[in-house]
Order: C-alpha cells, then sequence, then structure tokens
C-alpha cells in the first residue's frame, strides 16, 4: 500500500509514476502458500497452514492482482545485476517508504539505487532504517550509499537522528499511506458482505492472553461478529470469521466497514486512523515503537493496550479533529519535500533541451 500511495500523490502532480518490479528471491518468499523447508519449525508450520492452504492461495492471487492493476510495474528484474545492466530510464529514482534502509534486513545495492545513469535525480520518501544503529563492519559502506541519494526523507526520527550523528543531513516524513484520504481509498476498496456488524481482529502479533482479548470484545459487543484477519497462515484462528483469502483492496473494505478494531499492525492502526474509527491498538515487544510513535504524533495514546481490560476504551469515540489537522500539516510538508525533487528535475530537463 505504501508504494500505491506514493506513486498516486506523485501522479496528482501530473508525472508519470512506475514502480520498479524488482522480483528478490527472500522478497518473492513472502508469497508463497508454505513457507520453505529449512528445520524442523518450519516443517511443523507447513502441518499447521494445511487448513488454510486454499485460502492463502486466494490471498497470494489477490495481491498479484493488485500488483497488476493498481501498481503499473515495470519489467521484472530478478537481481540487482540485472538492474545495473538495463536500467529503468527516468528523470527521478525514489527509494521507500519502509525498512529499504534496514541493512539486517536486507542490505541490496538496489535500496540506495546504486545504478542508472549518474544524471538521474536519486531520493528517498519516509525510508525507514528501523535499528538503532548501524553494525560497525557495516558503517562506512552504510554511508557512502545514503550520500548517494541526494534527497533524503525518512520515516523515523530516530532515523533523522541515526544519520545526523554520522554527519548526514535527512528530513523526516510520515508513511505515504497517510498522505492520501479515506475517498482515494474507496476507490480501490472492495466491501464485505456479512449481514450482521463486526469488530475486525488484524494482529499480526498475538497476546499471549489473546483468548481474554477476544473475551473482552465480545462483552463489548455482544451484538457484532468477530472478524480476523490472521497475521500468518500457521496461528491459531480466534474469532467468529477468519479472513486469509484476502489483498489490500478487501482489506481497506474490512476496516471501512467496520464497528471497531482492534490490531497490533503498524498500518492496521493507520487505516483506522484514516477511517475515523474506533479502534485500539495493541503494541509488539520489538515493532511496536513505530505505533507509539504514529499515535504520539496524533496524541492518540490513550488507544494503545496492554491487558485484556484496557480494551474498555475500544467503544469510546474519538475526536478526530486534532489528528485532521496533524494530517493537514504532515502532507504540507510532503508536498513541499516532493515538490522540490520535481522542481529539480524540471530545472535540469529545461538546461538540457536548452
Amino acid at each position: 500500500m505504501q508504494a500505491y500511495a506514493l506513486k498516486t500523490v506523485i501522479e496528482k502532480k501530473g508525472q508519470k509514476v512506475k514502480i520498479l518490479n524488482y522480483e528478490l528471491v527472500p522478497t518473492m518468499e513472502t508469497y508463497r502458500v508454505f513457507p520453505k523447508v529449512k528445520n524442523w519449525r518450519s516443517i511443523l508450520h507447513i502441518m499447521q497452514s494445511l487448513p488454510r492452504a486454499k485460502a492463502t492461495k486466494k490471498s497470494v492471487d489477490c495481491f498479484y492482482q493488485f500488483r497488476r492493476e493498481c501498481l503499473n510495474l515495470t519489467n521484472p528484474y530478478k537481481n540487482y545485476t540485472e538492474l545495473v545492466e538495463n536500467p529503468p530510464v527516468a528523470d527521478i529514482y525514489i527509494t521507500g517508504s519502509d525498512q529499504v534502509w534496514n541493512p539486517k534486513i536486507n542490505f541490496d545495492k538496489a535500496y540506495y539505487l546504486l545504478f542508472g545513469k549518474s544524471d538521474v535525480i536519486r531520493a528517498s520518501y519516509a525510508a525507514s532504517i528501523g535499528i538503532g544503529s548501524i553494525p560497525e563492519n557495516i558503517k562506512s559502506e552504510f554511508s557512502q550509499r545514503i550520500k548517494n541519494v541526494t534527497y533524503r526523507s525518512v520515516r523515523e526520527v530516530e532515523g533523522n537522528k541515526l544519520l545526523k550523528d554520522m554527519g548526514i543531513e535527512s528530513t523526516v516524513n510520515v508513511d505515504p499511506t497517510l498522505l492520501l484520504d479515506k475517498e482515494d481509498y474507496d476507490l480501490i476498496c472492495k466491501n464485505p458482505s456479512y449481514e450482521k456488524p463486526y469488530v475486525l481482529l488484524y494482529l499480526l502479533i498475538m497476546p499471549k492472553d489473546v483468548d481474554l482479548y477476544v473475551q473482552r470484545i465480545r462483552q463489548l459487543y455482544p451484538n457484532c461478529l468477530i472478524v480476523s484477519i490472521p497475521g500468518s497462515s500457521y496461528v491459531k484462528k480466534i474469532g467468529d470469521v477468519e479472513c486469509s483469502d484476502i489483498g489490500p483492496k478487501e482489506f481497506i473494505g474490512l476496516i471501512k466497514h467496520s464497528e471497531a478494531v482492534f490490531t497490533s499492525s503498524f498500518h492496521g492502526t493507520v487505516f483506522s486512523i484514516l477511517y475515523e474509527k474506533k479502534f485500539a491498538s495493541y503494541l509488539p515487544q520489538h515493532t511496536g515503537g513505530r505505533i507509539r510513535n504514529l499515535l504520539k504524533s496524533f496524541d492518540l495514546t490513550e488507544r494503545i493496550v496492554d491487558a485484556p481490560d484496557a480494551l474498555k476504551i475500544l467503544p469510546e469515540p474519538i475526536d478526530y479533529t486534532f489528528t485532521k489537522a496533524v494530517r493537514v500539516q504532515e502532507k504540507r510538508n510532503a508536498d513541499a519535500y516532493l515538490d522540490t525533487i520535481l522542481a529539480d528535475a524540471h530545472e535540469r530537463n529545461k538546461d538540457g533541451n536548452g
């Protein structure tokens, strides 16, 4: 959704946008119905995934359909060498958003835009580093790669500080999904067909006592179904209805039409805010920081829950007035940043044609 959102924002500025179809093997592994057999644990996961195999296959198909219909992809590139030998023709390359600059996830040169002609403008938008410090053995190489990018935008304040400590300037911008309004997402969302009202659970990481959370939601919403989107194909089933066969369009529709949302996902929280839903966010131990920062920026930290009883906040209405004002300013900041890059490209083209 980040790629779709940033593409749409730039297209609204009158630009033609294509998204690099970089089909690295580790990346494409996320679209597998079953995980690869690596050890006994992966075999266990495959066995646990069998009941959801058909639904998971449908979900994978939905994601591929979304890519085809909404992302305007280039021809596929299987590795960095292919990119260097036949780089896409463009005036500007942009990397981001998400953890494209986290060297512990992937230190592939493509994410630092080390390909193409030297006169192409290189920029990032809301790139996430995702770690508190760069390992010493790659610190120098990491710094050189970042300096190759002329316009640098990161998603987190922590990433901005990390780069500043390395002598590299950057700006902080919000996740691109927050740059669009719900009306933009309405154009692509698919509505669910449930006859009864429902509460949506989207828990990428479940609390250990998740059953107690579900029980509390039933008490708060006795006339609602509990619909869940599983975080993986091998987690336990929770709630009344499970949606393991959906893609991005269906995901948006489920949030849009829910009575409330309980989530441990960053983008589950983002879309709950965009659609001005009643919601509560559970913060996973290792990945909850960015959700907390998001809610802090919108003065919504009271929606954080850490125990089943804390879900009493879920039915309480939310005044989104301040959130809307913050989003307006963040969109202005993003517009100013992107407009600077586009103006630079325009000037270079004018000089080149003159």
